[in-house]
């Protein structure tokens, strides 16, 4: 609390034994989360109160009675903040004292409390009645002077700042441990604490200011494999992949088997395109951790990827053996079963998936593909409908709707729904495609020839759009652009192309002969 108040944090308004960490041999105070709002003013502070127990166990709070705002955690408020008074470090010296109370006589709750009986103000009247009397549960020397003025009700015969109360405490210490207390520094130059500010900026989504950061720790101890694990992953979200391989590269040379590595460069070369050299990743990754549903999940992806989609299914099932309630799992299971034509199979696991998240957009898409492929058109279109209720942003699923309204002759919807799509995405090729082929239909040719060559701009290399255009040119008895549009496409026709290029080939014939 005194390094924290030497940094402009005045009051932290909820101490108690909740926000008191231990972990490491190391003391942490968290949630300094109501102190940065009651610094906003009380305009910023939504009143909430988390219900209490017989024990008199409460989350933080903030009341809202008698025109006053009060700050904390029923049983742990000081007098004046119940009164509606400005809290300072005195309030905080308060409610440390009860949480000394408790750790001196093992208490489970605070020393003022009585029973909750489902009336907050009352519990907290009967606190606060019990605070003013002036008259502190027993609590056995060392400890009971220090409490004592602690709980003092009027704040001025409190410690005036913490390091008072630390003074008052050493001897205790020294008593009891025949030690003299060292006062801890707080060396911002050392390599944890920089990695750890990294880490606290990546949970909020900083990453360039945590990149920063980790700059700075490796600066100071560049052998440590776990800040360049750190710094990879978040220039990996940054979409900077050769910079984050670089990272893990240097990670796996210090320390080869440290947790989450090769699974975080399996999933960066994943995202690079580099499939085969993923899969030895997270192979390595399962030597060590062969319970992490999430390898096996990302693994089974890769695997689906490169079109093997017999043992992506056997990742997959482990990914659920470990994690029944995977919903990303369950998700891309029916996604394989459903390339393997094993529709029903795959509807079945994305009832799973949205049973575990109904909020899962993808799973939803997916459902409306495998309803799609039985010629559920109707029930796709609803699938879809759900998906983008959670994602309108998504063109592809605005592309597929397009494609369902398209098989059940409704054009004008599926136009709009390419639109959407394109509105979305201008250089969604598929979609320009659709849309002319709908428009076609429709017998508006000048528009299709429009869609087909914005398709071709974007690739030029897909023999069916220069066959819709050929064709769409034909109609308009433009012949010459039908046949050199014929004739691309011959130039990258496929067998599969059987009909069309008996048709192409027909119409060049009769065009040339006619001119």
């Amino acid at each position: 609390m005194e390094h924290a108040n030497a940094r402009g944090v005045n009051c932290h308004r909820d101490i108690k034994p909740a926000n008191i960490l231990i972990s490491e041999q190391v003391l942490k105070i968290s949630d300094f989360g109501l102190s940065a709002a009651a610094a906003k003013g009380a305009a910023a502070l939504n009143a909430s109160l988390v219900a209490g127990s017989q024990s008199g166990c409460f989350g933080f709070s903030v009341l809202r009675s008698d025109g006053n705002v009060r700050c904390g955690t029923p049983g742990y408020m000081p007098p004046e903040v119940y009164r509606g008074e400005p809290a300072d470090v005195r309030s905080d010296i308060y409610s440390f004292g009860l949480v000394l109370w408790q750790m001196a006589t093992h208490s489970p709750s605070p020393p003022f409390v009585g029973s909750f009986r489902g009336d907050i103000e009352a519990y907290m009247r009967e606190a606060y009645d019990r605070q003013m009397s002036g008259r502190i549960p027993p609590v056995a020397r060392p400890f009971r002077d220090v409490v004592e003025r602690c709980l003092n009700p009027k704040p001025s015969k409190r410690y005036s700042d913490f390091g008072e109360l630390r003074r008052a405490l050493e001897p205790i210490f020294q008593n009891l441990t025949g030690k003299d207390f060292v006062v801890p520094s707080a060396d911002e130059q050392t390599a944890r604490f920089w990695n750890n500010k990294g880490m606290s900026l990546s949970a909020l989504g900083r990453r360039e200011e945590a990149i920063i950061c980790y700059d700075k720790a490796l600066a100071i101890d560049a052998g440590e494999a776990k800040i360049w694990s750190n710094k990879g992953f978040d220039l990996q979200e940054l979409g900077r992949h050769g910079e984050a391989l670089e990272c893990y590269d240097k990670a796996l040379t210090i320390a080869p088997q440290l947790d989450g590595v090769w699974s975080n460069k399996g999933s960066c070369l994943d995202a690079m395109g580099r499939f085969e050299e993923a899969l030895v990743c997270y192979d390595n990754a399962l030597v060590t951790d062969f319970r992490n549903g999430k390898t096996w999940n990302n693994k089974g992806r890769v695997l689906g990827s490169l079109g093997r989609s017999r043992e992506a299914i056997g990742c997959y099932q482990e990914a659920l053996a470990v994690d029944p309630r995977y919903a990303e799992a369950w998700n891309n299971l029916g996604a394989c079963l459903n390339a393997l034509g094993k529709h029903k199979e795959a509807l079945a696991c994305y009832e799973k998936a949205l049973a575990i998240d109904p909020q899962y957009s993808h799973a939803w898409f997916n459902n409306g593909i495998a309803l799609a492929a039985l010629g559920q058109r109707k029930d796709a279109l609803a699938s879809y409908d759900k998906a983008l209720a959670i994602d309108p942003r998504d063109a592809v699923t605005w592309f597929n709707k397009g494609n369902s309204f398209d098989a059940l002759g409704r054009n004008d919807e599926a136009i709009a729904c390419y639109e959407k799509a394109l509105s979305i995405n201008r250089r969604y090729h598929e979609a320009w495609n659709n849309k002319g082929g709908t428009l076609l239909a429709l017998g508006q040719l000048e528009a299709a020839v429009v869609c087909f060559d914005n398709a071709l701009a974007i690739d030029p290399h897909d023999a069916t759009r220069w066959f819709n255009k050929a064709y769409a040119e034909d109609e308009l008895g433009r012949s010459a652009a039908a046949v050199k549009s014929y004739r691309r496409f011959l130039d990258l026709a496929s067998p599969q192309h059987t009909a069309q290029i008996a048709h192409a080939r027909e119409r060049i014939v009769r065009l040339e002969g006619s001119t």
